[in-house]
């Protein structure tokens, strides 16, 4: 689902322009921002303007009329590399049940750190669990 993003250009000011921006002085009135912390990303989940520091910190750059960020819609996107061509189908890795749950384990945590999301793509790949020194399992995909 794409995400809303706002990118801002802040110009680095230049001793020439400090008589501009003596005289302009008047900035408009801060928003009504809560002390929150800077945060790298944004996502437009019920997100308002109010909520990203930013915004705070610069009202005057951002539109007065755009009270909230538009919700996530789902978007159906398809990349055809060949005319009609469809996915490759393999068979996946034999796993023992312990690499296995093991295998589980390790994604059900990447999925709760959101390195990773679920898939609908027909476009997969495969994985399989491969043993450490330390005699530990690591996921690793496939890609050929």
């Amino acid at each position: 689902m794409p995400n809303v993003s706002l990118h801002v250009t802040l110009p680095i000011p230049r001793d020439e322009d400090k008589e501009t921006r003596d005289k302009d002085k008047q900035r408009p009135p801060p928003r009504n921002c809560s002390n929150t912390p800077l945060t790298a990303g944004v996502s437009g989940d019920d997100q308002t303007l109010e909520q990203i520091p930013i915004v705070c910190e610069f009202p005057e750059v951002f539109s007065d009329d755009i009270d909230e960020f538009q919700p996530n819609r789902e978007v159906k996107f398809a990349i055809e590399l060949v005319l009609g061509a469809g996915p490759i189908s393999s068979a996946p890795y034999r796993m023992s049940p312990l690499e296995m749950a093991k295998m589980k384990a390790q994604l059900e945590d990447l999925l709760g750190k959101h390195f990773i999301r679920p898939s609908v793509s027909p476009w997969g790949v495969s994985v399989l669990m491969v043993k450490k020194k330390d005699r530990s399992m690591r996921l690793c995909v496939d890609y050929q």
